[in-house]
């Protein structure tokens, strides 16, 4: 292997890497936004439901 190709190596394999890491942390930030979402307490979920309470009309 020439030493030209040597470097054209290095420099597709690291961005390669690049790459994989932005998509793994992509991933794990979309993954951050749905877990978030998903974890309300009690009083949360109470409070949302009685927000969204219309009394009926008479």
């Amino acid at each position: 292997m020439t030493p030209e190709q040597l470097e054209k190596e290095r420099k597709a394999s690291l961005d390669r890497q690049r790459r994989q890491l932005e998509k793994a942390a992509a991933e794990r930030l979309a993954q951050e936004k749905t877990d978030n979402a998903k974890v309300l307490t009690r009083a949360q979920r109470l409070k949302l439901r009685d927000d969204e309470y219309v009394p009926p009309q008479d």
